[in-house]
């Protein structure tokens, strides 16, 4: 799903506050990371129909609430305050957006509600930073529709305390005014939630304690969980090795995020091998290009992970099952492949699934080295760009290169096999690889297209 596409939805909804009469539409626990845990509980949820409760004491939600947030069951009676607005929030959020609505032939003590549009419940789903993308989205249509954006671009716009002041002043008047709410410090819980996500947004300060921040509103600061592993920054002066045993604290409460990631990456490639998408194959194991344990920073990031099957995940890319090794070969097989599928992604299905900011970002921390290439350029000469960087790479830098073989004529091989449709590499290609090896590498008769692809990529790099 495309962004103009969620603007669209927003758009087509009632969302004026002076109409609604509901100040409910932002609310303390309705924080990306939040509303993200749970619209993937509504996801999993086997039911049309759901209220708050079922959602809060479904088995989805007790793994998931339990480890990421570190709170108690969710089945605790002395909690149950806690659960109905850390759960319950959210949901009146999607509710006011109209991505869900409230059934009333439903009879019973609970609201009841079912799901109007899962496209934008799964969006939000996927991600933190895609909860957050939606939630910016969703401010300025309600702060737009409600009159009242213009009051929150003039602070922007004159960034000190005087108009952080007025703004405040004015918006505690216009929901007292419009609302049922009639308690300024309520408004105020309220209005911390608005500000600070359109502050990180622009880059600028917000408000903390009450307070003009002064300084930029962080997007950690956004975060109910303020455990943001993307953000590590690791000191250029120290080995990569060093610094995780130094901070082993570091992988703690981060299964979450990581099983997360890689549940939207398969429901996303509906079990679809990303090396061989148009073979046969269950496709159902999302493994790490650049490994969890060393890149903790990488392990819950979409561009670093790739779906497999079972085969190409245990015997090519972990080098026969070893599961703490990598092979060189096939990683650089990973990063060609998955750059395709993030161009796939934009180019194709224009579905904004991916960024290609965050897979240079990813290249570049695993290969600690700086991206050559320009990212500003067509889609398809940034992809071009991708592939030669990344084969250019492994070639220099990972073994002994003895075959020689020129990038552009692995890079054009490694497509040829990936996208073949047969099992089997014909003899057309076998030719053409023991060619290049000036070596009877692989066997048209014996050798498959998924082998042949592992033996060429480690050949390459003298493995």
């Amino acid at each position: 799903m495309k962004i103009i596409q969620i603007q669209g939805f927003l758009k087509d909804q009632n969302l004026d506050v002076r109409v609604t009469r509901n100040a409910r539409f932002m609310d303390q626990k309705c924080t990306p990371d939040v509303i993200s845990t749970i619209a993937e509980c509504i996801q999993n949820f086997p039911d049309e129909f759901f209220c708050v409760k079922d959602i809060w004491q479904s088995e989805f939600a007790e793994s998931t609430v339990l480890r990421f947030f570190q709170k108690p069951k969710t089945t605790n009676k002395e909690t149950t305050n806690e659960y109905d607005k850390f759960f319950g929030q959210p949901i009146k959020l999607f509710e006011y957006a109209g991505i869900i609505k409230l059934d009333k032939t439903i009879k019973k003590r609970s609201n009841y509600y079912k799901v109007m549009n899962k496209e934008v419940l799964n969006w939000i789903a996927i991600s933190d930073r895609k909860a957050f993308e939606f939630i910016i989205l969703y401010l300025k249509e309600v702060l737009s529709q409600s009159g009242i954006y213009s009051w929150f671009e003039s602070f922007f716009n004159n960034n000190n305390d005087a108009e952080f002041s007025s703004l405040k002043i004015k918006f505690e008047r216009f929901i007292i005014k419009n609302t049922s709410i009639n308690q300024v410090l309520e408004v105020r819980r309220i209005f911390t939630k608005i500000i600070n996500p359109l502050s990180v947004e622009k880059n600028k300060p917000g408000t903390r304690r009450g307070r003009y921040s002064k300084s930029n509103i962080l997007y950690e600061e956004l975060l109910y969980n303020r455990k943001n592993f993307r953000d590590i920054k690791k000191p250029k002066d120290i080995p990569r090795a060093v610094f995780l045993e130094q901070n082993a604290n570091l992988q703690d409460g981060n299964s979450y995020n990581v099983d997360k990631a890689k549940r939207q990456i398969k429901i996303y490639q509906k079990n679809i091998s990303e090396v061989h998408p148009y073979q046969k194959g269950f496709a159902n194991h999302a493994h790490h290009i650049f490994p969890q344990n060393n890149y903790i920073e990488l392990s819950d990031t979409l561009e670093n992970l790739i779906v497999l099957t079972a085969e190409e995940h245990f015997e090519f890319a972990h080098n026969k099952s070893l599961t703490s090794s990598v092979s060189p070969g096939y990683q650089m097989v990973c990063l060609i492949c998955k750059a395709t599928t993030i161009h796939n992604s934009l180019s194709i299905a224009n579905d904004d699934f991916y960024s290609y900011e965050s897979y240079i970002n990813t290249l570049e921390i695993g290969l600690n080295t700086k991206f050559t290439g320009s990212i500003r350029c067509s889609p398809d000469q940034l992809l071009i760009s991708i592939n030669s960087f990344i084969t250019n790479f492994y070639l220099k830098n990972i073994g002994g290169h003895v075959f020689k073989i020129p990038a552009d004529e692995l890079i054009k091989l490694i497509h040829d096999l990936s996208t073949s449709k047969s099992v089997a590499i014909s003899e057309k290609q076998s030719s053409k690889i023991n060619s290049l090896f000036n070596s009877d590498v692989v066997s048209s008769n014996e050798t498959s297209t998924r082998h042949a692809l592992n033996i060429i990529a480690c050949l390459s790099l003298d493995q």
